[in-house]
């Protein structure tokens, strides 16, 4: 039998076993010894402001779960623990503080106060009591009495087990969850969900074992602090339901519903459910549970069952569900309760969506403090603002090829991100599987820049193997650092233990276009939402992807981040001219960051002190192209910016490239410079005075008595031409300007080089070259342009009509940043209108922004295909 017939065959579906259990009240002396705990703990932490939120409003419930719920989810436990030998560990101070969001978010949705601390005493108890029931793959909240053949029930495992909610399976959030949902016939009397919501609580602990060699993962939360007997609290609500009344994610919507109201009586009472109108079944489960005089009803809808796990499906649109809870007995009245409870799809804002923006000020100026404005939705506590700065090594291509290049790696211990084989193309592939059942993700380390108009897309090569139908391939997107996802590709598996999902790599796509204007994350995810799994980590079990590409795009870092900012403005200080990316979210509670609003592109001016000390400037631009005469001249311009003037050696060199071994130089080329038209110098053969000139500046020598121009000559700011006549005698040149000054003298600069000439095939292409000078890296916008000049503003025929643009060091062929198509880039549209550059109307042009360190470039425009035809290259100082 063949090794692949033996792997389909071995194949097996594994079931995902859960367990809950909730402790009993507490006595009387339980509660006097509970506050001794508490008082004689010296590292209870402090929960600070209570948590509250208005699920009224579907953009604050909205966020609320992107950005609190989202903080706590992917938090790594750090379980230092054993439960093969029984030893507890601990996980970090960060994995339990998720925990605690979890249990804080809930209590916050529902309307009581959510500041629940963790006892440190409660959670190493809870600690023990987790390894033991892990170790045992049991739960017991007695297990001296009940388990007496079990295995490390120590005195701290058996006090825990009898204060807490007990889990078999999912552990940290996942249990919370588990808890709030209560699925099984045991738990038909929600006791977890109404531990964890009573009013009057106020310490809790956490204890947290991962699944290790065979043993479950477990959590023990210690919910009784002995204070359910005391006064009860404001809540936003008289009763306390889940869902609660307002807006509640999809997700969070499980088939037990319930309400609980202080000193109630429903034993008479009915329940009545309406879908956006329509009536639905609600069978009441259980009435009359009482812990501490909050007394709770439960009911299952729409016929669905309390041994399901599932959550409410994904809508397409809000769904309302109308509550009516009749016939309820307090203190002798009859009462009715009716509220709605409207289930959303978190990734979709609705009418009520604000962005966090930045407002554009009147005036910016590199140096000088500005206050800019910012648009922050009214449920924020504040917001948080950061600079972006292009990162032109980012990566838009991914494939696995010689190891991982930062992703984040979030899968299993037990299995390898990348595999060989099998790959869609080269020598790597990324491969996520399910040894566990748990969220298997890798996540691109850069952050991407989506521009507010034209095509974006996100694809990649995937092969989904054996996998059960609740093992689900997803594409996801962030728009908050990676704290909430959104789904943009999903695929789930067949089950079928005889073929996979995918026999052979597929290509898939999914459109960026809906995150327009903002910056996003981008991960992968394999994951498990209960019953059935294949558990092997044979790369024909799983999910494999290959090449993943982001089009049109542009890496971004953060150059700087502010902290927790309150009001709706914030003092700016940009540290030089040019393009500014800003960006803000609003925050909850001053440290949870909601969805980043739009890019806002802002403008730094020169400020009025500036005279260029310390800054790098571009101190050489040259063009090469083969020279021509009539309406495919080789014209050149210049733009000197700044004030004063600017000392130039100009160049046009033929013959001297001919000694140099360049083939089809131009014999004899002459200069003219105009400004505005009008000639204001020429030159057709060079005066050997010069040469002096040319070794100052690092110009290479020209030949003795060649026929080569070339001129020293002093330009005010204003743009200028350099024309080439070949006289008679076409070919290629080499046209040049040398900056005369230092760096740090003066403030007249050269901010600009453009050529328009005819680009043929093969080395007969448009090159610029540049050298940037000084201590700092410089921002440019070079584009090649061909397929605009044939619109009616130039009428020029046999253009270039799509050309590409590649960007190299001198001398090298190693590629710093290529462009076939610019596809209406809108930062890019942004920048050439800010400097004066001509708009594009061709998305078949090609134009990049890059931000490079001091050192030669050259800029190459060619056409596609060697196709041919007239094109301008462009090189524009940003800042």
């Amino acid at each position: 039998m063949s090794r692949n017939l033996f792997v389909i065959f071995a194949l097996s579906l594994l079931g995902a076993s859960l367990g809950f259990a909730q402790p009993a009240e507490p006595s009387p002396a339980d509660v006097a010894r509970l506050r001794i705990m508490w008082e004689l703990d010296p590292k209870i932490q402090r929960a600070g402001e209570p948590w509250s939120i208005d699920p009224s409003s579907r953009e604050a419930a909205r966020q609320f779960f992107r950005a609190v719920y989202g903080a706590s989810e992917d938090v790594p436990s750090g379980w230092n623990g054993d439960a093969a030998t029984g030893t507890p560990g601990t996980t970090t101070a960060a994995f339990k503080e998720a925990v605690r969001d979890r249990v804080n978010f809930y209590r916050a949705y529902v309307g009581i106060p959510a500041d629940i601390t963790f006892n440190s005493t409660f959670s190493a108890k809870a600690q023990e009591a987790a390894v033991m029931s892990s170790a045992n793959n049991g739960l017991s909240h007695n297990p001296q009495v009940e388990q007496p053949g079990w295995s490390f029930v120590t005195a701290n495992a058996q006090e825990a087990a009898g204060k807490s909610n007990l889990a078999l399976g999912p552990f940290g959030p996942d249990a919370i969850d588990g808890y709030i949902r209560d699925q099984g016939a045991s738990n038909a009397v929600v006791g977890h969900r109404r531990w964890i919501f009573i009013p009057q609580a106020k310490e809790f602990g956490t204890g947290d074992v991962e699944a290790q060699n065979g043993f479950p993962a477990s959590n023990t939360l210690w919910v009784n602090d002995g204070r359910a007997g005391d006064a009860r609290p404001n809540t936003r609500e008289e009763f306390v339901a889940w869902p609660p009344k307002g807006n509640v994610p999809y997700q969070l919507v499980w088939p037990r519903w319930s309400l609980t109201l202080p000193g109630a009586n429903f034993t008479n009472a009915s329940v009545s459910m309406t879908r956006n109108g329509a009536p639905i079944s609600a069978v009441i489960e259980a009435g009359n549970q009482s812990l501490a005089n909050e007394v709770t009803l439960v009911w299952l809808y729409d016929g669905k069952s309390g041994n399901s796990s599932d959550s409410h499906e994904r809508p397409d649109a809000d769904v309302a569900y109308e509550v009516t809870v009749s016939n309820v007995n307090i203190g002798g009245a009859t009462r009715t309760f009716t509220y709605t409870v409207n289930v959303f799809d978190p990734d979709v804002p609705g009418n009520d969506f604000v962005a966090t923006t930045i407002g554009t000020p009147s005036s910016l100026t590199a140096g000088s403090p500005s206050t800019l404005q910012v648009a922050v939705p009214s449920f924020a506590g504040g917001f948080q603002w950061r600079e972006l700065g292009t990162d032109p090594n980012g990566n838009a291509l991914w494939n696995a090829e010689g190891g991982l290049r930062g992703e984040i790696d979030g899968t299993a211990s037990d299995y390898n991100l990348i595999v060989s084989s099998p790959t869609a193309s080269g020598s790597g592939a990324y491969y996520l599987a399910h040894p566990t059942p748990i969220l298997q993700t890798f996540t691109l380390p850069d952050t991407y820049m989506v521009p507010p108009s034209g095509p974006t897309d996100l694809t990649f090569d995937s092969k989904l193997g054996f996998s059960s139908q609740t093992q689900v391939a997803r594409a996801e997107v962030s728009t908050n650092g990676g704290k909430s996802w959104v789904t943009v590709y999903e695929q789930r598996g067949t089950g079928s233990n005889t073929s996979p999902a995918d026999a052979a790599y597929q290509s898939r796509s999914a459109s960026l276009t809906p995150f327009a204007g903002r910056t996003i994350k981008v991960r992968f995810s394999y994951d498990h939402e209960g019953g059935s799994y294949f558990n092997q980590t044979d790369p024909s079990v799983g999910w494999l992807v290959d090449n993943v590409r982001l089009t049109n795009v542009m890496s971004v870092t953060p150059v700087s981040t502010s902290s927790h900012q309150s009001g709706t403005s914030f003092s700016y200080t940009p540290s030089s001219e040019g393009i500014k990316i800003l960006q803000a979210r609003g925050m909850f509670f001053g440290h949870y960051g909601m969805d980043w609003g739009p890019i806002s592109l802002l403008t730094a001016q020169a400020g009025s002190s500036n005279n260029g000390g310390g800054e790098s400037r571009i101190i050489n631009l040259s063009v090469r192209a083969s020279a021509a005469s009539g309406v495919n001249a080789l014209n050149v311009g210049m733009v000197i910016g700044g004030s004063g003037t600017k000392p130039l050696l100009v160049r046009v060199v033929g013959p001297t490239l001919g000694v140099l071994g360049v083939p089809g130089t131009a014999p004899d080329p002459a200069l003219a410079v105009t400004r505005g038209g009008t000639t204001v110098a020429t030159n057709d053969n060079w005066d050997g005075a010069l040469s002096a000139t040319f070794n100052q500046l690092g110009a290479f020598a020209l030949g003795d008595n060649s026929a080569d121009a070339a001129i020293d000559i002093s330009l005010p700011t204003e743009p200028h031409v350099v024309l080439v006549d070949t006289q008679g005698q076409n070919g290629v040149v080499l046209v040049e300007a040398y900056d005369k000054h230092a760096v740090d003298e003066g403030s007249a600069r050269l901010i600009n080089v453009s050529a328009r000439n005819q680009v043929g095939a093969g080395a007969d292409v448009l090159v610029a070259g540049f050298v940037i000078e000084g201590s700092s890296n410089k921002t440019l916008l070079i584009r090649g342009v061909g397929a605009t000049l044939a619109d009616s503003r130039f009428n020029l025929p046999g253009v270039l009509e799509d050309p590409q643009l590649v960007i190299n060091p001198l001398g090298s062929s190693t590629v710093i940043a290529s462009n076939d198509n610019w596809d209406g880039d809108a930062q890019i549209a942004a920048m050439a209108n800010t400097l004066g550059a001509f708009s594009l109307s061709s998305n078949a042009d090609a134009a990049l922004l890059v931000t490079l360190a001091p050192g030669a470039y050259t800029a190459t425009v060619s056409g596609v295909n060697d196709t041919t035809g007239i094109a301008i290259v462009e090189v524009y100082e940003v800042n």
